[in-house]
């Protein structure tokens, strides 16, 4: 499927013709997404919550912030729970042959709570500075109830725990090692996860308040963790929630008394 997007110099050119929408449409190959939008099935508020979102935060935006709207779209080749968005403007008068045009795309990545403007280079998407627990917000109430089947699950047996551990460890954001101390903190046990969802769940290994761990990679609100023994001298190396570690300024240090 071609996808039109049309351009603020395209809809200048075509205005001076008669027809504000009458701007022949630049095609962009967005590195072989099939796209097909999903506007009737997400509620209206929902696609109002979503344009708040995300227009403020468009960094190379081809018009006007107030007059560009977004709504959740289908792109294909998609891993699992990545969600389209769809950019678009609306004629500024009645009459016009579309009722709106195509602009640009975004995507929404559940997992590492994350969006990415993919319009001018899907390769090389624009990171766009969002806030991570609106964007948790608006999955868990939009997205989440439309298709449950798709979003992150509950039950294990809908996430493929290998799979997101791959993609986490190679999109998340990795800790440098001058900044990858941390101190577990909070009461309880911590357990480990095998991938950055509370599905993927390690049974049987955890650590407690005041371990040291040293951090390597942070992906949306895990962050993945190497622990040593300093009795056993054995090593655990998995994924725990960022919430309960705090910056020591230090590396693999032993559990303290």
């Amino acid at each position: 499927m071609k996808n039109e997007i049309i351009t603020l110099e395209g809809v200048k050119g075509a205005a001076m013709r008669g027809g504000w929408f009458a701007a022949i449409a630049v095609y962009v190959a967005l590195a072989g997404l099939g796209v097909a939008a999903a506007h009737a099935a997400v509620p209206v508020s929902c696609d109002e919550g979503l344009t708040r979102l995300i227009v403020p935060a468009l960094r190379h935006p081809a018009f006007e912030r107030r007059a560009i709207h977004a709504e959740p779209a289908e792109l294909t080749g998609q891993p699992e729970g990545v969600y389209g968005v769809r950019l678009f403007v609306k004629p500024d008068h009645p009459g016009t042959p579309n009722q709106d045009a195509t602009i640009g795309w975004v995507t929404l990545d559940a997992h590492a709570l994350r969006a990415l403007d993919v319009t001018r280079d899907p390769a090389q998407p624009d990171v766009l500075a969002i806030d991570p627990h609106a964007l948790s917000r608006y999955i868990s109430t939009c997205i989440a109830p439309a298709a449950p089947a798709r979003t992150i699950a509950s039950a294990p047996g809908a996430i493929d725990c290998d799979a997101l551990n791959r993609r986490a460890q190679e999109r998340g954001d990795v800790v440098t090692i001058r900044d990858a101390g941390r101190i577990v903190t909070g009461k309880g046990r911590l357990p480990f996860f095998s991938a950055p969802d509370d599905a993927c769940r390690i049974g049987g290994l955890f650590i407690v308040e005041h371990d040291h761990v040293a951090a390597r990679t942070e992906y949306g609100r895990f962050t993945s963790v190497t622990y040593l023994n300093p009795r056993t001298k054995s090593r655990a190396d998995g994924w725990v929630p960022t919430a309960r570690l705090k910056r020591d300024g230090t590396g693999i240090a032993p559990r303290q008394p």
